[in-house]
């Protein structure tokens, strides 16, 4: 019985509260799980907002790196002032130069340059600008202008042969003494001297082949010729006299002096003879000394009299001696 009355007020109780709104009913238990949806719900919203302010930076900064590349693009592609031109734009040009200005042409860019080293430049100048390439010395004739190494050498030693414009810039030094000055403090390499019949009179020809300080060891060639050395080797433009100049005097007697090989030349003075129709070349040696303090009276004289002509030649004038 008891058990029946209590079943009786429970569903009568729950009628009422069933009338009742649900904010004034007693009986719905709160899910105690919902406290902490709702707080992990606010956390993952407060994650969701710090990843979206932290992708918004970064999307910010790297729109301020592109700009940034792109001005430095944009700077980078401004108009500098200068023209590039191709290597074979320079090499139809060289086409046109006469060999008196190649050297102003070589100096006009890069590209102008490399122009200039190669070989078929230079034989396009041989094959123009010599005209009778027979009446060259053997060296120089066609058929061998182009064997060995030294190719410029050759063709510009030809051309101071033939060609006009260069033949007339050849000096003689004969009565003045202003061209040997470039040749104080030279080093002495060489000397030697021969005989040859000029006008059906014998001269004894004096040759003094002198070099600077930087050059006096270089342009040496090996004893035997490797595969090393000839990687070295620029057959275009090489060239183992230049730095080196030769002063030839002719003579008409044979004058004895001590050797002057690996001295010093610290004066060279051209005057007048005794009898007054020849000309009389005096030439100091000193001892090489790194303070070039040369003193008179410790040096030796070379005296040639009497001198009938004085000549300086660079290595491409056409008395150099081969």
């Amino acid at each position: 019985i008891s058990q029946f009355l209590f079943t009786q007020e429970y569903e009568s109780l729950r009628e009422k509260q069933d009338d009742l709104l649900w904010y004034e009913r007693d009986d719905l238990e709160l899910d105690p799980n919902s406290t902490s949806n709702e707080e992990t719900n606010d956390s993952a919203d407060e994650k969701l907002e710090s990843i979206n302010e932290d992708t918004k930076e970064q999307e910010y900064n790297d729109e301020k790196k592109k700009k940034v590349k792109r001005k430095k693009v944009m700077k980078s592609k401004s108009f500098s002032g200068e023209y590039v031109y191709p290597l074979d734009l320079w090499c139809l040009l060289s086409k046109f130069i006469r060999p008196e200005d190649v050297l102003r042409f070589s100096l006009v860019c890069k590209g102008a340059f490399q122009a200039v080293t190669f070989s078929a430049f230079w034989l396009r100048l041989y094959n123009i600008y010599v005209c009778e390439p027979e009446k060259l010395p053997e060296h120089l004739q066609p058929s061998r202008i182009d064997c060995g190494t030294g190719l410029r050498t050759r063709v510009v030693q030809a051309l101071f042969h033939q060609y006009g414009e260069l033949k007339s810039r050849l000096v003689t030094v004969t009565g003045d003494s202003s061209c040997m000055d470039a040749l104080l403090f030279y080093w002495c390499s060489s000397v030697w001297f021969h005989q040859k019949i000029k006008k059906d009179t014998k001269i004894w020809m004096f040759y003094f082949k002198l070099s600077s300080e930087k050059t006096k060891s270089s342009h040496t060639n090996p004893r035997r010729f490797s595969k090393k050395w000839f990687n070295t080797v620029d057959f275009v433009r090489d060239n183992p006299n230049e730095g080196f100049t030769v002063l030839a005097v002719s003579c008409l007697n044979f004058i004895s002096f001590q050797p002057v090989i690996g001295m010093v030349l610290t004066e060279a003075l051209v005057g007048v003879s005794q009898g007054m129709k020849h000309c009389r070349v005096k030439l100091m040696f000193h001892s090489h000394r790194k303070d070039k303090r040369y003193r008179p009276e410790s040096g030796y004289q070379v005296i040639l009299d009497p001198v009938q002509d004085v000549r300086v030649l660079k290595w491409w004038h056409p008395l150099y001696p081969t």
